[in-house]
């Protein structure tokens, strides 16, 4: 039997607007399709924690995501279409863009450990 990794159940990104309920099982991929500026932003930014529909239930491995930070903990990421505008702090380096993304691995009581995150980005140029 399937084991369900995500829950989505009668999410509403807006007031009065279709629900969607779906189950994505361990090992399923699931398509989203649809016209420019019909919500499907919106519906990916709601599995990431970064939209808040107006109702609805969002979980995976049994945890419900209501925040950025909750999805985090459950290692779901969003990756916007438009990364240039959207994906990145331009006036930031590159370094320093990687760690805003890492900041609880690199960091302790406040202190960031740079030189950990060199080599972990140094690894990731390679």
């Amino acid at each position: 039997m399937a084991k369900a990794i995500m829950t989505i159940e009668k999410l509403a990104l807006k007031q009065d607007s279709p629900h969607i309920s779906e189950t994505i099982n361990n090992g399923e991929i699931l398509g989203l399709a649809g016209l420019d500026g019909q919500g499907q932003a919106q519906f990916l930014q709601s599995l990431a924690g970064l939209y808040r529909p107006a109702e609805g239930l969002i979980t995976v491995g049994g945890h419900p995501i209501k925040s950025l930070n909750d999805a985090a903990q459950a290692r779901v990421g969003y990756m916007p279409s438009d990364r240039q505008k959207n994906g990145i702090f331009p006036g930031l380096s590159v370094e320093d863009n990687f760690l805003l993304g890492h900041l609880g691995r690199f960091s302790r009581w406040g202190w960031l450990n740079r030189k950990d995150a060199r080599q972990v980005l140094d690894a990731f140029r390679d």
